[in-house]
């Protein structure tokens, strides 16, 4: 029988389990949630979103490890692995996979337009165009939020929206629904 499992980090799992229920997790016997750690200290905020630059720098660092003990837990406890499906951003799963002798696809989740600004990072860097600077987060207001419980309450807002200083205070009431 095949197997798919499906790995988050500890901290995205528990989030999860929070804001939809365990029965979120309940589905057919052959598929299965795992999780590592994040290698990060727990958050006072247990539903607040991760600082996303220490999350990635600290995944990239500690993620390995991990990685591998969970790749040799679940060969060993359900089926051998033989497939990685990972995010693009979670270079680490790489090595493993070259080790275990396990096929990998990354894919880049985060959509096209982003894929061609991290590709093309290092030449706008070089032309000074970034890092962009006087950038600031546009509060998010009204009712419209990416990350809520089943009671309905927000528990974080995900998506950022950047805007220069200069629109801040040339329209200090701006914000986005």
């Amino acid at each position: 029988m095949k197997n798919l499992t499906f790995v988050n980090t500890e901290f995205n799992h528990q989030r999860l389990l929070r804001s939809q229920g365990p029965e979120t997790l309940q589905g057919p016997p052959s598929f299965r949630f795992e999780t590592i750690p994040d290698g990060l200290p727990p958050p006072k905020n247990k539903d607040a979103t991760q600082e996303l630059p220490s999350l990635a720098k600290s995944i990239d660092e500690n993620g390995l490890g991990p990685f591998k003990s969970l790749l040799t837990k679940v060969s060993a406890s359900y089926s051998p692995v033989t497939c990685i499906v990972a995010d693009a951003l979670m270079g680490y799963t790489l090595p493993a996979a070259k080790e275990f002798d396990i096929p990998e696809f990354l894919l880049y989740t985060s959509g096209a337009s982003s894929l061609i600004c991290y590709d093309q990072y290092q030449n706008l860097v070089e032309k000074a165009l970034m890092p962009l600077k006087g950038l600031v987060d546009l509060p998010i207001g009204g009712r419209s939020f990416t990350w809520m419980n089943k009671a309905g309450t927000k528990l974080s807002k995900l998506d950022r929206f950047l805007i220069s200083e200069d629109v801040t205070i040339r329209l200090p009431n701006c914000s986005r629904f």
